[in-house]
């Protein structure tokens, strides 16, 4: 039986418990499978309280009733003081902090060790504050249930939507045949620049040649 529990304690499935409660009902290791089997649905509960409310609450039950049938059939100090451990917290995560201050209150009792009963205390102690009492009623409140995927995403109305922006274009040729605009000033600029040249022209180019050949006649003769 103890074999079975420790191979069952590693596996995060509380239904596996079931094995070693239904094999061996009046053993140590079925009492402790039980409170290992509520811790399990605790752990699950407290989870399931961020997506999805009912479900959480439906583990957490579980929780209580696989626990309570672990305290009652055993004497064992030990289980008894983590077992209303467990019932405190079961109580704390649905808001219902009286119960979970005296669900305390007997892990003090108990007294099974000194770090329990202090534990115990310092908890009792942090329940009955205002803050953390207005944070748990907050927290219960609210729904963190996921949205549904199957519906499609909604799309804004047409009084969200911007104005169209304005498309017209300036007109670029208003000012192209006005010869008196400055533009039409420019072109005739260049293009008169464009007649002048630094060469000379075939007058002077005759004019050379001839003295060029009268110079040289002239150095020729005796």
């Amino acid at each position: 039986a103890t074999l079975e529990l420790i191979e069952a304690s590693g596996s995060g499935d509380p239904e596996v418990f079931g094995s070693v409660i239904n094999t061996y009902p009046d053993t140590k290791a079925a009492q402790w499978a039980k409170l290992y089997q509520g811790n399990d649905y605790l752990f699950q509960g407290v989870n399931a309280l961020y997506n999805d409310r009912e479900n959480a609450e439906q583990l957490l039950e579980d929780a209580r009733q696989s626990i309570k049938s672990a305290l009652a059939g055993s004497t064992d100090s030990l289980l008894q003081s983590r077992a209303h451990l467990s019932l405190a917290r079961i109580d704390e995560s649905l808001g219902d902090f009286d119960a979970a201050i005296e669900q305390y209150k007997q892990v003090v009792a108990i007294a099974e060790s000194p770090s329990m009963s202090e534990f115990a205390q310092a908890r009792s102690a942090r329940l009955a504050e205002s803050n953390t009492v207005e944070f748990i009623e907050w927290f219960n409140s609210q729904d963190f249930s996921p949205a549904e995927p199957a519906l499609p995403p909604s799309l804004p109305g047409a009084d969200g939507l911007p104005d169209l922006p304005d498309l017209d274009l300036p007109d670029i040729t208003a000012d192209l045949t006005d010869p008196s605009s400055d533009e039409s000033s420019d072109l005739e600029m260049e293009e008169a620049a464009t007649t002048e040249t630094d060469e000379p022209t075939t007058t002077d180019a005759t004019e050379i040649i001839e003295e060029s050949t009268t110079e040289e006649a002239d150095s020729d003769a005796p």
